[in-house]
């Protein structure tokens, strides 16, 4: 019988380790879809005041990812022009940049007030969730360009600091959220 002689396994290990250095840095991640928000300072306050039913849309979305505002099922597609008409409405007639606008009593009273209040249902897709919040920002993105545009005569992303915060003022991003937990 012949002896084994010993294998040599040193370069075999330098090998693997460039291996994996190379996958790590060839391999690209994809980026996880997601929701860019800025969250407002913590406030200790006290019990919030009730928000008025009229000011308020409510967007219910099922876990067949059918779409309901105010209590109707809408198609997606007019969700956009919903989300607008709710937020310019001059219910009680202060709002004097509120162009197009309704005068309808039973809506919201001026954009200041006008509150979106989010409700899901756990089965609801991740998209669908995703696309309604990407409505309500492009309807308060449209209307701060519009605002920007009449007054100052440029886009909102071309105003100084101060204009953008005066136009913020006027179409602030009131959205709440809530998860609907079935039984």
């Amino acid at each position: 019988m012949r002896a084994l002689n010993e294998l040599n396994t040193g370069p075999m290990a330098d090998i693997a380790f460039l291996l994996l250095i190379f996958f790590l840095v060839a391999t690209t991640m994809n980026g996880e879809k997601g929701i860019q928000r800025k969250m407002p300072p913590a406030e200790t306050i006290g019990t919030p005041e009730p928000h008025p039913k009229r000011n308020t849309l409510l967007i219910l979305v099922n876990n067949q990812n059918k779409v309901m505002a105010n209590e109707e099922i809408i198609d997606f597609t007019h969700l956009h022009s919903e989300i607008k008409k709710f937020v310019l409405n001059n219910g009680d007639g202060t709002c004097d940049y509120c162009f197009d606008s309704s005068q309808n009593y039973n809506s919201s009273d001026n954009p200041k007030e006008a509150l979106v209040a989010l409700d899901v249902q756990t089965e609801t897709s991740y998209e669908t969730y995703v696309a309604v919040q990407n409505e309500v920002s492009s309807v308060l993105s449209e209307l701060r360009n519009e605002l920007s545009n009449l007054q100052y005569g440029i886009n909102f992303e071309d105003l100084n600091r101060a204009q953008m915060k005066a136009v913020r003022a006027k179409f602030p991003l009131l959205l709440s959220e809530h998860v609907l937990r079935l039984n």
